[in-house]
């Protein structure tokens, strides 16, 4: 604020829940139904159907033994007629979209039996993808409430801990990734002071939202009340948006309740609250159970299509479920459960859920490792939480070597490793990038909401023909042209020695202050990891990455905890806790928490005066 030169206001309890309400912005908006109404109108449907499916072609579920007969499910969808709109004239070129990058983003969670652990105790992890920043996304915290202790992660603005752990029990999270927005056409009279609904004309009620900018004037915009959910105009028509974060809820419930919990069967009791974003929680407690439970509201549509529907009758507004009851398992056969944001279930109820969810990449990469050990402990889940093999290359690779000619001396030997002393992971990451641009270049247009990277990719691999606007394409004459195009890009950017190319060069890390003030920056570093490995690196350079992590070890007397926090505890850019933890990040070290028992808040308050 002070750099700002704005003065903060005042702070009301209401504030904590504008902080949830931005939290299910970040993690469950965007306006991907517009931009599919405008694409399947490019495209024509049969093109669009294959490249924008309903289902993964290939799917790696986190709950792999998840069944539901077929009238449960029937019972769960509403029995109504959705009518999509489209045709000429649909263009939304500024909708809010999240691209690949943004989609390959995510966190990982995992939890193990003691019979599958090196201690015989359970343990639990958890690392969150998020932005990189000075001052961190997260700070560490140690609560002492009337003897009650907990530990771990919270954002500033909340008065809980959102992933860690108290005496008994242990929590982390990874995001759902849910279509949780729907847009819908009115139709509005001459003057638009009126809506139909269910045959009748209903008033479109005006409000206006100002914002103040900084030396100029504020800027207000207008917008409408319908029983849709707020209205505004775009490409001519009137489109209301019916979205989670408008579901009265109250999650302080659910992180209150953990924050209490002495065993799983409390925290089970206490994730009944949590509906928005809906998280794929990971539970641990002292006893030795494990267990996972998706906990949050979905919107099911009879049809699973995305796009823009008419809303003409009130029964066309899809409502929103708890899943909390039909997806999770607790001490399962295997020994294990985690989640990596990929698709929930190997069913036909997954796509009325979500058709655009993250790759499956980190989640495979998860299981092999997990699946490979009988007895998992510290050394193990802290080289899980490291590893930066992208097995996508397993999809890939026969295509990348097939057009390489005598640059394949570079992957002998190689498995996948995003390693930033080696050629190779330059040459692969790159190569996929210019995969799905030659892709995108083929099926015309821009399409700021491309294919999904892992239909793509599981498409080259599965199909020795792609079909595209001009007719059918070999898929290896679309790998040829993307081998030829990276060559060019790195060449250019590098020089013609591919000795040179190395990954450490290629990719780089880049953590900034929220203010974008490049004093406060670090330099940009050479990290390991893509967007496809379990130590996540997002974009080029890389910004978004395990923003903390932890390993929790469930005694029966008591935890035994390694944090890390990504940065460092202090926002202010003269204290020594700054960035202290980027080098511990970078490398996999940890520090030991413990839950203390006396507390003494002269060690920890820090007075702060600004002079202008």
């Amino acid at each position: 604020y002070h750099l700002l030169g704005i003065d903060p206001m005042e702070w009301k309890a209401e504030n904590i829940f504008y902080l949830l309400k931005y939290m299910t912005h970040v993690l469950t908006y965007s306006e991907d139904d517009l931009k599919a109404t405008e694409i399947r109108s490019q495209l024509g449907l049969p093109l669009y159907n294959f490249w924008y499916p309903h289902y993964s072609r290939a799917p790696h579920a986190i709950y792999p033994d998840f069944n539901m007969p077929d009238s449960l499910m029937q019972a769960l969808l509403p029995d109504v007629e959705e009518v999509l709109v489209g045709g000429p004239g649909h263009n939304y070129p500024q909708a809010y979209i999240k691209n690949n990058d943004e989609l390959s983003l995510g966190s990982n969670n995992w939890a193990v039996q003691g019979r599958k652990s090196a201690t015989g105790n359970p343990f639990l992890s958890n690392d969150t993808h998020l932005q990189l920043a000075f001052p961190s996304t997260w700070y560490e915290v140690h609560k002492s409430v009337g003897g009650r202790i907990t530990r771990g992660f919270s954002i500033a603005g909340s008065p809980f801990v959102i992933t860690g752990f108290n005496d008994s029990v242990a929590w982390g999270m990874t995001n759902a990734t849910w279509d949780l927005v729907d847009f819908y056409q009115l139709e509005v009279n001459k003057d638009a002071t009126e809506y139909k609904l269910d045959g009748t004309w209903e008033k479109l009620e005006p409000f206006e939202v100002r914002i103040a900018v900084k030396g100029k004037p504020e800027v207000v915009k207008t917008y409408y009340r319908s029983y849709f959910g707020p209205v505004d105009t775009a490409a001519g028509r009137y489109l209301a948006v019916n979205w989670i974060a408008m579901q009265p809820t109250n999650e302080a419930m659910a992180f209150d309740g953990l924050e209490r919990a002495n065993h799983i069967d409390d925290a089970k009791a206490a994730l009944q609250h949590f509906m928005q974003p809906p998280q794929n929680l990971i539970l641990a407690d002292h006893r030795g159970n494990i267990g996972l439970m998706t906990s949050g509201l979905a919107c099911l549509h009879p049809s699973p299509e995305k796009g823009i529907r008419q809303g003409v009758k009130k029964e066309q507004r899809i409502g929103y479920v708890p899943m909390q009851n039909y997806l999770n398992h607790f001490n399962t056969p295997r020994g294990y459960v985690y989640s990596a944001n990929q698709e929930h279930i190997d069913h036909p109820l997954s796509a009325h859920i979500s058709t655009r969810y993250e790759p499956a990449a980190r989640g495979k990469r998860i299981t092999e490792l997990l699946e490979a050990r009988d007895s998992l402990g510290v050394a193990q889940l802290r080289a899980l939480h490291m590893d930066v093999v992208d097995v996508e290359w397993r999809l890939l690779g026969k295509h990348l070597l097939a057009v390489a000619g005598a640059d394949t001396s570079f992957f002998s030997g190689w498995e996948g490793q995003m390693d930033t002393a080696l050629v190779a992971p330059t040459l692969f990451y790159n190569f996929k990038i210019n995969l799905v641009q030659a892709l995108v270049r083929h099926l015309g247009g821009e399409l700021r909401l491309p294919p999904s990277e892992q239909h793509i990719f599981n498409t080259m691999a599965l199909d020795d023909s792609l079909p595209l606007k001009a007719g059918w394409l070999a898929a290896q004459t679309l790998a040829q042209e993307a081998w030829d195009s990276s060559l060019l890009q790195l060449n250019e950017r590098f020089g013609a020695n591919k000795q040179d190319w190395v990954y450490g060069k290629f990719h780089q890390t880049n953590i900034q202050h929220l203010l974008r003030l490049p004093q406060l920056a670090m330099p940009l570093f050479a990290s390991n990891g893509s967007n496809r490995t379990v130590n996540v690196a997002s974009k080029l350079p890389s910004t978004h990455a395990a923003s903390m992590r932890t390993i929790i070890e469930l005694t029966p007397q008591g935890p035994n905890a390694l944090l890390m926090l990504t940065g460092g505890q202090s926002g202010r850019f003269n204290s020594a806790n700054y960035s202290d933890q980027v080098l511990h990040w970078l490398g996999g070290t940890y520090h030991a928490a413990r839950l203390e028992r006396t507390f003494r808040p002269d060690l920890y308050r820090t007075t702060i005066r600004f002079n202008r």
